[in-house]
């Protein structure tokens, strides 16, 4: 495993995750997320966006949520955080 990299919260992201903090559990919610991406960002899906990803929750969260996020070596910038409806295909 390579080393943890700086989780940083974009303006955006953290607007967002305000917004929708009446997601039960929220900050576990978060802090599972922000675990999983110090350790391998590489885990989420490349998107349209030259350098973004995103990673989802549908599989263990009460509401789905959608994260993007960009990285490099050193750090992690989440970028957005949304309400989603159903997982993508």
């Amino acid at each position: 495993m390579d080393k943890l990299r700086t989780i940083v919260e974009g303006a955006k992201f953290s607007t967002q995750a305000q917004d929708i903090a009446d997601v039960q559990r929220m900050d576990e919610i978060l802090d599972g997320i922000k675990w999983v991406l110090a350790r391998t960002p590489e885990c989420g899906v490349a998107t349209r966006q030259p350098g973004v990803y995103a990673i989802g929750t549908w599989e263990w969260t009460p509401i789905p949520l959608l994260i993007l996020y960009s990285f490099d070596s050193e750090r992690v910038v989440l970028e957005a955080i949304v309400k989603s409806g159903a997982k993508p295909d």
